[in-house]
């Protein structure tokens, strides 16, 4: 903390005057951290060792402005009707909930944003909006972590609105299943608005609560107001990796979702993330854009709040040692990811160049660290909720952690990510340094991690292991299927495929074990997540009475039932080899970045390959040792590359306003006073979407949010026009222009587009006549109907009947 605070004085502090009158250590302590201490004096004496071309130069190099480019949007109506929040932060963040609340019935949609951007706003603002109309309507979030439902808990608490939001957790105790059991049936009694919840809990503990609140009120167990209305899947990259490795119910899900359907064939569902390599989007559209329309929001930018710092090391000794260095001096909170336990060779024995995350924790322990956590997979749930609501506190400065921890929390003043590691995957690695600096500040993302070339088992030997070694081999698949089918129960043909009951605790043929335990459950359900990703079996939603360890499944290749299955087979694994090829592909990619950091942007190298095009818009960051090294600065201006479709379905008509465009004109070309009384009066017509100049988009937001407007949704003109420009809502529309407004012809000429082409069909254009498009009067071009005075807005109802 005194590192810190001499840092933030520019390398030197008089403690006197900054009311510290009493040092604690000794002149060597001062020396470990990077200090020197001369009476009352303190400065930094490491700049000598961090040079100017160095990895670590950003440890000394103070950047106290804001970093984050904020777009600062004009809110909508609805925006201000529901939170505190005045404006948007990005172009995406606005479209996401523009496109959420305009959902059509059993639609789906999935979003895209970086971390930190507000992707959590969307979930927030939808249970809000449901619940004006029904106070029983509720949204379920399915999230990968205990950490992040808990950290949602804690943030939605403090919401108007949102304060009896609740996080269903893991059970072990009498009173801790007392009490899930009770936040089940508050939310099926419509008392949570928004409950978070893992996968595992949705298809096991919770599904039949879950369906019965999806239930019509007529088919309902018993007569409770909760009503399930939209399921989120948060963070939802990980359900390709996941889901088909060492969490398979990341990939029943869609099932469980196409069940809940059945009850309640008007849910929508919402999926998150802040990065979607190929992989995971193909996962995602297949499992959850089949039935219903389909829409997605992709913002296709990184955040560049971070100092990028990348070290090799040729042995874990020296890369230790570099870490307890940076960990004394890079600024807190801090958070030091690494591998999920202490690793092993081939030949059993623990390995020097891999380092545990338990191991960190104890040494740094040792050497005298107290406000530190340590969050793995193996952290009980007890210890998972007091370590996130203490690093929320700020109690806890250091948190040792695999990435069991972090993902979503929102902890905005994190300073430093510190990789002891080289991660698996670029779209783990950008969403870990992704924990830093959400408050827009300056952020350090250092990674050190140990390479041999391949000699020893090393970090990078180990990401490529853990990348591609958790796959099923055809040897070992044969055999579980033929033990999954002989378990069958309950057999059945529904039309031209087989339903049948498989026991998850099968044990194959051969095997030196002769009882199940999770881990032969565990690749028994990879397996048949395989087959289902293959299209040689359907995973049905599990049918009332069926337990976790039973699942029920329809066969589609009925070639695996004859004795020479060999084609199916065939078929199957080479499914699989593509998945293993995109998967070793990714980890070459990510690693040769990591490893030569100097020969190219790495916040570049690494989006890249979470994109699946236009990667040649994504600007250099001006941190990393590529840009430090060529002195390429930070760019200054965000660009917007956002991407985005429009649904198919139009809004409910409003009545009374004519179809196609209407032309009003003002009683003041300049319309300098009246515009807002113009669009409340719009507004109080059936108007749901205003385009007007950024000056006055603020205050007709402000104006509308209290009249009977449903969305109210404000969009400025420079957002409608050009290569990335927004799509409006199909909703009736008002555009504002003023005689001196930028680009009004282009608007004009937007407006007859989006007319011509039926995108809108109730087009108010508010505008003095006589200004002209393609050198012809305005009223000539853009409209059958003779101009409206501004006089026809006082006639409400029916404005125009």
């Amino acid at each position: 903390m005194l590192r810190t605070l001499v840092r933030l004085s520019g390398g030197r502090a008089d403690l006197l005057a900054a009311g510290i009158h009493e040092l604690n250590f000794e002149e060597r302590q001062a020396n470990r951290f990077g200090l020197e201490v001369n009476g009352s004096v303190v400065r930094l004496i490491d700049e000598a060792w961090v040079d100017s071309s160095g990895p670590f130069r950003a440890l000394n190099d103070l950047d106290s402005q804001p970093r984050i480019i904020d777009e600062k949007l004009a809110p909508d109506a609805n925006l201000l009707r529901h939170t505190s929040h005045l404006n948007y932060r990005s172009v995406t963040q606005k479209s996401a909930v523009r496109n959420l609340l305009t959902m059509p019935e059993g639609a789906g949609l999935m979003v895209c944003m970086p971390t930190g951007a507000g992707k959590s706003l969307l979930f927030q603002l939808q249970a809000l909006e449901q619940r004006q109309k029904n106070p029983g309507a509720c949204v379920l979030v399915i999230t990968p972590t205990v950490s992040l439902a808990l950290d949602h808990q804690r943030t939605l608490s403090g919401m108007l609105g949102l304060e009896n939001a609740r996080a269903l957790v893991g059970a072990t105790t009498p009173t801790e299943k007392d009490n899930r059991s009770d936040t089940l049936n508050a939310f099926r009694r419509g008392e949570v608005p928004v409950l978070f919840m893992s996968p595992e809990l949705a298809l096991g503990f919770a599904r039949e609560g879950l369906l019965d609140t999806a239930a019509s009120p007529e088919d309902k167990l018993a007569p409770l107001d909760g009503r399930l209305n939209t399921i989120v899947i948060d963070e939802a990259h990980i359900i390709e990796s996941w889901g088909r490795t060492f969490r398979p119910d990341f990939q029943r899900l869609p099932s469980l979702v196409a069940e809940i359907k059945k009850r309640q064939p008007r849910l929508t569902t919402v999926i998150l993330s802040a990065t979607l390599p190929p992989a995971a989007r193909h996962v995602l559209r297949t499992s959850y854009g089949a039935t219903g329309e389909w829409l997605e929001v992709d913002a296709r930018q990184p955040r560049r709040e971070f100092d990028i710092a990348v070290k090799s090391f040729r042995t874990g000794q020296s890369r230790d040692a570099e870490l307890d260095y940076l960990i004394d001096r890079t600024p807190r909170p801090l958070i030091v990811y690494t591998t999920a336990a202490a690793e092993r060779d081939e030949t059993d024995a623990f390995t020097e160049n891999l380092t545990s995350a338990e191991a960190i924790f104890e040494r740094q322990r040792q050497r005298g660290y107290r406000r530190i956590a340590l969050f793995t997979g193996e952290t009980s749930g007890e210890e998972r909720k007091a370590i996130v609501q203490n690093w929320a506190k700020g109690d806890i400065d250091l948190v040792v952690a695999t990435s069991a921890f972090g993902m979503g929390v929102d902890k905005a003043n994190v300073r430093t990510v510190i990789h002891a590691c080289l991660p698996d995957s670029p779209s783990r690695y950008y969403q870990e340094i992704g924990r830093a600096a959400r408050d827009g500040h300056q952020g350090l993302a250092i990674a050190l991690f140990t390479d041999t070339d391949g000699q020893l088992l090393d970090d990078v030997r180990s990401a490529f292991s853990q990348a591609t070694g958790s796959w099923l081999t055809r040897k070992k698949a044969e055999p579980r299927w033929k033990s999954l089918y002989r378990s069958r129960t309950d057999t059945a043909w529904n039309e031209a495929k087989l339903s049948f009951l498989v026991d998850l605790n099968a044990l194959p043929e051969k095997s030196r074990s002769t009882r199940s335990s999770d881990y032969n459950r565990i690749w028994n359900m990879s397996l048949l997540n395989l087959l289902q990703r293959a299209g040689a079996v359907q995973i049905v939603a599990c049918e009332p009475g069926i337990s976790k360890e039973r699942w029920q499944i329809e066969l589609a290749d009925l070639r695996l039932l004859e004795e020479d299955a060999s084609a199916a087979w065939d078929d199957i694994f080479e499914v699989r080899a593509r998945e293993q090829d995109v998967a070793t592909r990714s980890v070459r990619e990510f690693s040769a970045i990591m490893r030569r950091p100097e020969k190219m942007c790495v916040l570049q190298g690494v989006f890249s390959l979470l994109q699946e095009s236009d990667v040649d818009l994504i600007e250099e960051c001006g941190r990393c040792p590529h840009c430090r090294a060529q002195r390429i600065s930070a760019p200054e201006h965000r660009h917007n590359h956002s991407g985005e479709g429009v649904w198919a379905t139009p809004l409910t008509p409003a009545l009374g306003i004519p179809r196609g465009i209407t032309v009003v004109a003002p009683d003041d070309p300049q319309i300098s006073n009246s515009a807002c009384d113009i669009a409340i009066k719009l507004a109080g017509a059936g108007v749901e979407q205003f385009i007007v100049a950024s000056d006055l988009a603020p205050c007709i937001a402000a104006g509308i949010k209290d009249t009977a407007v449903k969305y109210g949704f404000v969009l400025e003109h420079q957002s409608v026009i050009g290569r990335h420009a927004v799509s409006p809502a199909r909703a009736a529309t008002a555009l504002i222009v003023r005689r001196h407004d930028e680009n009004s012809e282009l608007l004009f000429r937007q407006a007859k587009k989006w007319v011509d082409d039926n995108l809108l069909t109730q087009l108010i254009l508010v505008a003095d006549p006589s200004m002209e498009v393609q050198g012809r009067r305005l009223d000539q071009v853009m409209s059958r109907r003779a101009p409206y005075d501004q006089s026809h807005l006082d006639r409400l109802p029916g404005l125009f009947s």
